[in-house]
């Protein structure tokens, strides 16, 4: 069976100022998702699921999804806020997503074979996708739930123009990932790896995630149970908290209801965590297209 790309493809870009997924990066004005898509279509991958907003759905399959839709199945998901376990009503001021973990149990009842989430915003490489797909490709049988997830050197993954929030990854001499530690303000200050917020240097090669995760279907009821416990801790401030896929496979790791393996890559991550990003993005997937790696246009 060959696995599933998962987008996630509903939120919008507050620092980037504006809808970064649908922004033209390729010589023939292919968006950044794209390029994920012919990549894991390299690599093995038989077809994309968007989680987007339902108000988006018309839009979404104007600019991307028609055109997808042409050279592999193509599915969505719908993020909505009224999406709630049972038992759950929707909070009546409550306006923004729910976050990435809500994000990936929208596709409950939408995938049910092994799956790569990414974000609709990154460039991930394609020895990314091969080294996921290979994974997913003979995952074991449970349990625990066998996951895994790219895990990208640190230095590969930084902008020029400020400060970046990744998952840093603490893993055995198995490369099981034992916690993920969530770091907002990661910058490369003189060459060197530093954390802003706690004043100190990290290794260059720190593994951190990029949100590139594979999973077996059976962790989207796990996530779904994971989200009702959250909003039992959070009856309080239900209108604002958000529910991260990181922190939900934290909590399945330490309930040893999972086990992720941590896949390490040499590929470099790109994405728009700031207006100033576009250029570098551009010129990067330029270079790559003059030699050789994507054809322009990227689809006949």
């Amino acid at each position: 069976m060959k696995p599933t790309l998962v987008i996630m493809a509903a939120g919008m870009g507050s620092r980037f100022g504006g809808m970064k997924q649908i922004e033209p990066v390729g010589r023939a004005g292919e968006i950044l998702m794209e390029y994920a898509i012919y990549d894991a279509m390299q690599c093995g991958f038989g077809r994309v699921v968007f989680i987007i907003k339902e108000e988006m759905y018309a839009d979404f399959r104007a600019v991307v999804g028609d055109k997808i839709a042409k050279v592999i199945d193509v599915d969505y998901a719908f993020q909505k806020l009224d999406n709630l376990p049972q038992g759950f009503s929707l909070p009546e001021n409550r306006v923004k997503p729910w976050g990435t973990g809500h994000a990936v149990m929208s596709c409950l009842g939408k995938v049910n074979e092994p799956f790569c989430v990414i974000t609709a915003d990154d460039f991930y490489g394609r020895g990314a996708f091969s080294t996921i797909s290979g994974y997913l490709s003979a995952l074991r049988q449970p349990p625990p739930l066998d996951c895994c997830m790219v895990g990208f050197r640190a230095e590969n993954t930084m902008t020029s123009f400020g400060s970046v929030s990744r998952a840093c990854c603490d893993v055995n001499e198995h490369n099981t990932l034992l916690s993920l530690t969530e770091r907002t303000k990661l910058q490369m200050v003189n060459g060197q790896l530093h954390d802003l917020e706690e004043n100190i240097d990290l290794p260059n090669d720190t593994l951190v995630s990029c949100t590139m995760f594979g999973f077996d279907a059976g962790i989207l009821p796990l996530i779904e149970r994971q989200f009702s416990a959250f909003l039992n801790r959070h009856d309080e401030d239900r209108e604002k908290v958000e529910y991260y896929l990181p922190s939900a496979i934290d909590e399945l790791i330490h309930s040893r209801e999972i086990e992720m393996k941590v896949l390490p890559t040499d590929s470099h991550w790109y994405g728009f965590t700031y207006r100033e990003d576009r250029d570098n993005v551009v010129a990067q997937l330029d270079r790559l297209t003059a030699a050789g790696e994507y054809p322009s246009p990227l689809w006949p």
